[in-house]
């Protein structure tokens, strides 16, 4: 059997590697990257023979003259739509980081394109593939109401004020960028958001509180840390019984990449009310 063919493009982001391991570990061949950043020596620690196009517009006679199964978005958040319409557009399966997208408007358009294509669109969530939401999951009882604390508290440099990250307009703000990947695990498993309360919501700091129909949320993320030698603190507690995640995620990446290509993974229906949650809160 022929290895299944993947072009990517945000190649130079800090997410993408996690993708190159992630394919390499499936049997997948990476044949083309897309980035406007060339600074990519560490593509070459797995597929080193890819190509490499500074654009989707130096990309398209590549993509039209070879198969390509999978197109891979690692790109900004703010550019995800074209990104993936790009990619369905010239007959690929499209595989895209998280979120999707921002704005339900934009997701019922993706439903369109996906629906006139004969391809599929997944979002990669790999935290639906950690050990301790699957047994939240197993162990859910639709007869009670769970309470849940979620912290996460991320640093990020002064870089971050001239990023796109930086910008809310384009990522979502921390509800996105800090939120987002365990949000979706809760309403996958405690129902749909009934309800958002935030106390704050700054570039820095959002507090408050979301209601699902068997859960309540009390969250808290911030651009900050605690101690200084411990950047990045994550803290989830349900029913009081602290939850720990997979130390590593790149597992977790490898497992939403054998899902994908089995034909089995997070497709647009499967994230509906989180993409919901995000434009409504």
């Amino acid at each position: 059997m022929e290895p299944k063919t993947f072009v990517l493009i945000g190649a130079a982001g800090y997410i993408a590697p996690k993708h190159f391991n992630a394919i390499q570990k499936i049997g997948g061949k990476l044949i083309a990257v897309i980035d406007p950043v060339d600074n990519l020596d560490i593509l070459d620690d797995y597929f080193p023979n890819a190509e490499y196009f500074r654009s989707i517009e130096d990309a398209k006679p590549f993509m039209k003259t070879n198969l390509v199964d999978y197109f891979v978005v690692c790109s900004p958040t703010h550019l995800h739509f074209d990104h993936i319409s790009f990619g369905l557009k010239n007959n690929c399966d499209v595989i895209c980081e998280s979120p999707l997208v921002l704005t339900w408007n934009e997701l019922e358009k993706l439903k369109d394109i996906e629906s006139q294509s004969a391809h599929k669109i997944y979002n990669l969530l790999q935290y639906r593939h950690d050990p301790a939401f699957i047994e939240l999951k197993k162990n859910f009882d639709n007869k009670k109401h769970y309470l849940i604390t979620l912290k996460n508290f991320s640093y990020r440099g002064k870089w971050l004020a001239h990023s796109w990250k930086g910008d809310s307009k384009k990522t979502g703000g921390l509800i996105t960028a800090l939120g987002y990947h365990f949000f979706d695990g809760f309403i996958n498993i405690y129902g749909k958001p009934i309800e958002t309360k935030l106390e704050k919501n700054t570039n820095q700091h959002c507090l408050g509180n979301m209601k699902l129909e068997n859960a309540t949320v009390d969250f808290e993320l911030a651009n900050s840390f605690k101690q200084e030698e411990n950047r990045n603190e994550l803290f989830i507690e349900v029913d009081e019984q602290i939850i720990d995640l997979y130390k590593s995620d790149k597992e977790l990446f490898i497992r939403a990449y054998q899902h994908i290509t089995n034909n089995k993974g997070i497709g647009i229906s499967d994230i509906e009310p989180t993409i919901k949650f995000l434009e409504k809160r």
